[in-house]
């Protein structure tokens, strides 16, 4: 009886735990979709534009649709119950990994726009906040991992 409870307990903590990411991606994601849509805003203000200005308005168009997919894939995985693996696996992780990449890139555009030093400085502190994610995802894994092993 005990080992029965425990199982629906690791379950659960396992399903908070997506519910968690879920949760933190859809807010990430809005983050984006609202950062690329005032710069795009501004941007459409402007009468001349450099190639790195063209260049984050190209990047921008491309990322907002991704990213409003990609919430709407985590919003009908959370409300329906449904998990990633009965979605189109191909296109959820090619939206959900490339539109937030094509978003930063376009930001760094935008950094490269105000000065070269700026835009150094946003692609480096880009790669070391890639550096903790990886390294949090190994975490996350690794846990999850030890949860369904308790099972």
């Amino acid at each position: 009886m005990k080992k029965n409870t425990k199982e629906k307990g690791g379950i659960m903590k396992a399903e908070k735990v997506n519910q968690i990411a879920n949760k933190t991606v859809l807010f990430a994601y809005g983050g984006l979709i609202a950062i690329s849509t005032c710069i795009v805003i501004q941007l459409l203000g402007l009468s001349q534009l450099d190639r790195n200005l063209v260049f984050s308005l190209y990047c921008f168009t491309v990322a907002i649709p991704g990213l409003s997919a990609t919430m709407y894939i985590f919003y009908y995985e959370s409300l329906r119950g449904v998990t990633s693996d009965d979605l189109d696996t191909f296109c959820s992780l090619s939206l959900l990994l490339l539109s937030p990449i094509i978003a930063i890139i376009g930001l760094g555009g935008v950094f490269f726009h105000f000065s070269k030093a700026a835009g150094y400085v946003f692609i480096i502190s880009c790669f070391i906040s890639l550096l903790a994610l990886i390294l949090n995802e190994v975490k996350v894994n690794k846990f999850m991992k030890k949860l369904k092993r308790k099972q």
